[in-house]
């Protein structure tokens, strides 16, 4: 797990891994948090970005996201812009509370070496004006949960 820092602390993280286990093992999947009062400042983008570089370097060969809610497009105009594709619309997978049953997209990059490298670059200005100070890995104890007895190296 990461965590995405700006001068104000953490705002936000992810969680990258295999996709799938097996013959699948050569895509990565992530999971994405912003904090609520750094929405709209490009952080997830930044933490995409960060990510795809780090699965890259660890031997992944694409990034696959699962189960985007095809409503939500605050998520998918990011990815694209980033390149991720939708490729599949898995339909009414999600309950969502006041549309009823809605489509799900899935999401895939290609991470060939030497294309849309950002490296620890992607820690650009975010919208405001601010800017990304870095990201670390974060550690955490069994039994831990991020907000009682994780620690940052």
């Amino acid at each position: 797990m990461f965590v995405a820092e700006d001068e104000s602390g953490v705002v936000g993280s992810y969680d990258l891994h295999t996709n799938q286990l097996g013959g699948g093992d050569h895509v990565a999947n992530c999971g994405y948090m912003v904090r609520g009062d750094a929405a709209g400042r490009a952080v997830a983008a930044a933490m995409c970005r960060h990510s795809m570089d780090h699965a890259r370097a660890a031997g992944f060969t694409a990034m696959q996201f699962n189960f985007v809610v095809s409503m939500n497009e605050r998520a998918i105009a990011p990815w694209e812009r980033l390149g991720i594709e939708i490729v599949g619309r898995p339909p009414g997978e999600v309950r969502h509370p006041t549309k009823g049953q809605i489509d799900a997209v899935v999401m895939v990059r290609a991470l060939s070496l030497g294309k849309g490298r950002a490296g620890l670059a992607g820690a650009r200005p975010a919208r405001d004006g601010g800017q990304l100070t870095g990201f670390q890995m974060m550690t955490f104890f069994e039994g831990s949960s991020p907000g009682a007895g994780a620690t940052l190296p």
